[in-house]
């Protein structure tokens, strides 16, 4: 599954907590990827806590999940002096971190200052040389670059038109058409499209089987399978207060 595109979220990035994220399919240096970042008005993603880094995964596994992804910290201003690219330090012993076993190693003292994301077969995070060539996240906040993001940023109470998640797992309005037009499929039906069916996660929350776009599998954004018989299913398009 892709990552969806909030409508009023800049170009290419995908919206999480009041933050912009886009993970690039092209690879750099960690210098190269951080100014491409800054150009775009941001820096290298930071995953300072878990939820972002579950998020992050899954977002740079959309793009290419069989490869590594820069993201924002490093120690090249002194070893083991880990900084994030915003200058907030960072302990590798004391602060959270979702660390590979036995990492970070500089391994064979090869200057490895520039940390990264394995691939989905490993998971975790790696050291490596910055100068190595890989994919990367970058993060743009509410207040970086000259664009106005206020109608992706909206929120409201109202869960059935506004939810609080960015993967709009709690979304309960009645939203039925994908990114494209498609008409979806109601989900206690088996045609155009058969599928496992998700009575137990509308059942759980107490949520009629429309047609409307939902998100019960934990996808990156709100999808439903489609009345179309040549395309079995697509994301829908967020609500723009969706953040």
């Amino acid at each position: 599954m892709d990552d969806h595109i909030s409508p009023g979220c800049p170009s290419g990035y995908t919206s999480y907590d009041g933050t912009f994220f886009k993970a690039y399919n092209q690879a750099k240096t960690y210098s190269q990827a951080r100014h491409v970042c800054e150009d775009d008005g941001g820096l290298l993603a930071m995953p300072k806590n878990q939820d972002l880094d579950t998020f992050l995964v899954k977002l740079k596994n959309s793009v290419d999940s069989g490869e590594y992804f820069w993201f924002g910290l490093s120690d090249e201003l002194g070893e083991g002096e880990w900084m994030w690219v915003d200058w907030t330090p960072y302990n590798a012993t004391s602060d959270w971190g979702n660390w590979q076993p036995g990492q970070p190693d500089d391994a064979f003292g090869a200057g490895e200052d520039c940390v990264h994301y394995v691939s989905a077969r490993g998971r975790g995070w790696n050291d490596l040389r910055c100068d190595t060539t890989l994919k990367f996240i970058c993060q743009l906040t509410q207040d970086e670059g000259s664009r106005d993001h206020a109608s992706c940023l909206m929120k409201n109470a109202d869960k059935t038109v506004c939810p609080d998640k960015s993967d709009g797992s709690d979304y309960r309005g009645n939203l039925s058409v994908t990114r494209s037009g498609k008409t979806c499929q109601r989900w206690d039906l088996n045609y155009p499209h058969a599928y496992p069916y998700y009575w137990w996660w509308f059942d759980n929350h107490s949520d009629p089987p429309e047609n409307y776009c939902r998100n019960p599998d934990g996808a990156l954004g709100l999808w439903c399978y489609t009345t179309d018989p040549s395309t079995r299913w697509e994301y829908c398009n967020n609500p723009a207060c969706l953040i």
